[in-house]
């Protein structure tokens, strides 16, 4: 007997210039995509970006599509930015001073010529 959950498909993934490659069961779903994609860059699955993803069909693409659902005939670039990165990045942006206290008072000084 042939079973889908027997069938594998090789997804691969060009991030970063770097090529990651998934051997997947056609029945997991694009959210069991990202969970990988995940353990992999760390990049959270809601700031995953999959360009180059079809379906073989018409419709429309969601987190519940089955890698069997999917035209996965080509390499799929994936962007995104690991969860570290944001953080870092976050930590070093100088902390700006809330200007809005204070503004009444300046502009009940100021005349109007």
């Amino acid at each position: 007997m042939d079973n889908n959950n027997d069938k594998q498909h090789k997804v691969i993934l060009k991030w970063n210039k770097q090529e990651l490659i998934f051997d997947l069961q056609l029945t997991q779903t694009l959210s069991e995509l990202k969970s990988l994609i995940y353990e992999q860059t760390h990049i959270l699955p809601d700031r995953q970006k999959l360009m180059g993803l079809k379906l073989k069909t018409s419709g429309v693409i969601t987190n519940t599509t089955t890698i069997d659902e999917l035209n996965l005939s080509s390499k799929i670039m994936l962007m995104g930015t690991p969860e570290e990165s944001i953080t870092e990045l976050n930590l070093s942006k100088p902390v700006q001073p809330d200007l809005s206290e204070g503004q009444e008072e300046e502009q009940q000084d100021t005349p109007w010529i």
